[in-house]
């Protein structure tokens, strides 16, 4: 089976929903790091995150978000050869039907198809669902890029309520004039671990939430994360694959 890590989505957040609805009453204190990435949410699409009912297209297969008051409903179909499959991911558990009828899953396969599901809508969404509690948000300072000046900002999970691959790290860099997230990187220790980075692209806002493809390239290995984008800037970083998204539609709940 091919690793989520290594497909186009990857992001090491296979149990990430379970962190929707963390009990924990602690509060976090606000740090330069939260306020950035707030001010980028709200550059994307603010509220209509958290109260929205969306759908778009990704490599032929079909996606559905509805996210209501803490409460959320992820649908993927597609058809081949067998029919007409729908996954459905919840507050609940995740399912899977094909041709209209629940099938019966292993644990392992239930598990690995609700994280396909919830991470292709998680970097859609992105960075719209940055703001969990295991979430940690550190400022590195600010980074020119292709003549834009950026806010770095490294985020890290929890491993309380951060997912099986809590331990990956995560790099965004948003613009200084309006809290656009340009370029994404991350890194990952499965199956030998690596790394990659996104530029951002074809940003369009439907209905007032910002939607972006991205040319996502390999990075070499997990440390390189540090200076993965001095290699971008040199040149030196492969281009893997292209991600985009289409047949959008976003309706505010």
């Amino acid at each position: 089976m091919i690793s989520f890590k290594s497909s186009i989505w990857a992001v090491g957040l296979a149990a990430f929903f379970f962190s929707c609805s963390d009990a924990s009453t602690e509060v976090k204190p606000v740090s330069r790091g939260d306020s950035i990435v707030d001010s980028a949410i709200v550059y994307h699409g603010g509220n209509l995150y958290e109260n929205v009912d969306l759908s778009f297209g990704f490599r032929g297969r079909r996606y559905q978000a509805i996210r209501q008051d803490g409460n959320f409903e992820y649908i993927n179909t597609y058809r081949d050869s067998l029919g007409n499959h729908l996954r459905r991911l919840t507050n609940e558990g995740f399912s899977q039907e094909l041709n209209n009828e629940i099938i019966d899953l292993s644990v392992k396969d239930s598990t690995n198809r609700a994280a396909s599901v919830n991470s292709v809508i998680y970097f859609a969404l992105l960075p719209g669902m940055l703001n969990t509690e295991a979430a940690n948000k550190e400022f590195l300072g600010n980074e020119e890029i292709e003549g834009n000046e950026y806010y770095k900002v490294r985020v890290t999970f929890s491993e309380e309520g951060g997912g099986e691959d809590y331990d990956d790290v995560f790099l965004y860099w948003f613009s200084t004039e309006n809290y656009a997230m340009d370029y994404v990187a991350y890194s990952y220790r499965e199956d030998e671990g690596g790394s990659r980075f996104r530029k951002a692209y074809n940003r369009r806002s439907v209905n007032g939430l910002v939607f972006q493809d991205y040319l996502n390239m390999t990075g070499p290995a997990p440390d390189s994360l540090s200076f993965i984008s001095e290699m971008f800037k040199s040149g030196k970083l492969d281009t893997l694959s292209v991600i985009e998204v289409d047949r959008l539609a976003v309706s505010a709940l």
